[in-house]
């Protein structure tokens, strides 16, 4: 059995630890990346500030606001494993580098070509996940007033006539003759980064062998050793993705508005081969929109 009072003090004793090991994890990722994380800062307050440059030039109505949203949690995203990284959280960062990442594809791939059809095909989707989460969880609309109960109906039914869209009901793009994310990803240019990136994204996402790995090490006499820890393990590798993500959503989103970014976009890369000395964004034969 445990001694209460000493756990107390042990837990006490730890929150201290953690405290510290908090301070000197952002000081060893600053140490060590301080160039990297500086440019990706950069980046986000480039794109903070194209945002409100061209509040006038927002899309209002149409597939370019769908577009626009899916580049903004991109962004929001990848602020946020910016922050992670730059915490000493660098082996955490994948899971919303993966994220990122998918929202820029499933952008680009609408933003192509027959964007109006892509576009609603994904935005009725939604229906479809909330019908799931109300044919899942029916205490749902069970403990709501009357008025939600006929709405989660309502999303049922449209759900129902919408099932003939999506032959794979997992996915928004099945009838677009388009069965994965790695499909839409191929479509737009971006395979390199979804088998590289997006793919070894997942293995952290789901909680794979090969990702639970850096948490578990072996002591002399073979016992486990468990690292809830900090680390900047692979961080200037997630931070160059982090970069290369951004730059992508600001051409895309120049691309949609008709803005001209090229010049701003050329220079970016010339800070980015200054920070990690090569290109950023990998070759994109297809082009991003249409």
């Amino acid at each position: 059995m445990f001694d209460l009072t000493l756990v107390r003090l042990r837990i006490e004793e730890a929150a201290e630890a953690l405290q510290k090991e908090a301070v000197e994890g952002a000081q060893a990722a600053e140490d060590q990346e301080a160039a990297a994380l500086s440019l990706a800062k950069r980046l986000i307050a480039v794109l903070r500030v194209v945002l409100e440059e061209t509040k006038a030039a927002y899309p209002d109505h149409g597939w370019p606001v769908i577009v626009a949203a899916l580049l903004v949690k991109s962004v929001a995203t990848v602020r946020a494993a910016i922050t992670v990284g730059a915490a000493g959280h660098a082996r955490e960062m994948a899971v919303l580098v993966r994220s990122a990442l998918e929202s820029l594809i499933n952008a680009a791939f609408i933003a192509k070509e027959d964007s109006e059809l892509r576009a609603k095909r994904w935005a009725e989707y939604g229906v479809v996940i909330k019908a799931k989460v109300l044919k899942k969880l029916p205490e749902l609309s069970a403990a709501g007033t009357a008025e939600q109960a006929e709405q989660s109906e309502r999303i049922i039914a449209e759900a129902k006539r919408l099932e003939r869209k999506y032959p794979n009901a997992s996915f928004w793009a099945s009838g677009l003759s388009k069965g994965s994310l790695r499909d839409l990803a191929v479509d737009v240019g971006l395979e390199w980064y979804y088998d590289t990136v997006y793919w070894s994204g997942s293995q952290a996402t789901h909680g794979s062998a090969v990702s639970v790995e850096s948490y578990v090490g072996l002591a002399a006499d073979e016992t486990p050793i468990y690292n809830i820890g900090l680390s900047t393990h692979h961080l200037r590798g997630e931070v160059a993705v982090c970069c290369d993500i951004l730059v992508r959503t600001l051409e895309l989103y120049g691309e949609v508005l008709k803005l001209d970014v090229d010049k701003f976009i050329f220079e970016l890369k010339g800070e980015y081969r200054t920070a990690f000395g090569e290109e950023p964004v990998k070759p994109n034969p297809h082009g991003a929109a249409g």
